[in-house]
């Protein structure tokens, strides 16, 4: 009945929880996991993953848990669960946590410690998804610490001339 991920995860997370009140336990677990599955940048995540920590019945990852915590403005949870999923994982999808953690200290005002994060996207993992933005969100936490990041987003230019934020790189450097 609707499309928007806010606004569906929301309805969907409201079903669950009352699929679970009225003793549906499985179908409500079910549709709760599916919002943290599906909806994890959304409020109805997070409030699915309140409900299901209530009963413990999550069943994620770390990763997904620390995603849904920095969404929900989290930070500090979710700095903490993204190093535990490092520590636990050594095959784990350690560019998103890291990125994830970067940006998350970013919002504490934290910016040497997110820029430490986003270096290590940039470093240890440049075939990444998230490698773009991890440039991008370097440059942000720059320039909160006064520097101009201008020749970074040339840097970025350089390696990575097809990315579709090679574009934005350019203009913001020109601006």
């Amino acid at each position: 009945f609707t499309t928007g991920a806010h606004y569906r995860s929301l309805a969907l997370q409201k079903k669950g929880s009352i699929l679970l009140k009225t003793g549906r336990q499985s179908e409500g677990v079910a549709l709760l996991n599916q919002v943290l599955r599906e909806y994890p940048q959304t409020q109805g995540a997070y409030m699915a993953l309140q409900t299901l920590d209530g009963i413990n019945a999550a069943s994620i990852t770390d990763l997904l848990r620390g995603e849904i915590l920095y969404y929900a403005g989290r930070y500090e949870e979710s700095i903490s669960i993204l190093e535990r999923y490092r520590r636990i994982n050594p095959k784990g999808i350690w560019s998103k946590a890291h990125y994830l953690a970067g940006l998350a200290y970013q919002y504490l005002g934290q910016h040497e410690k997110a820029i430490k994060e986003f270096d290590t996207v940039i470093r240890r993992f440049p075939q990444s998804k998230v490698i773009g933005d991890a440039w991008m969100a370097k440059a942000r936490s720059m320039q909160a610490l006064g520097e101009d990041p201008a020749t970074l987003y040339e840097e970025f230019v350089r390696h990575y001339p097809a990315h579709e934020r090679a574009l934005e790189a350019l203009w913001k450097a020109a601006t």
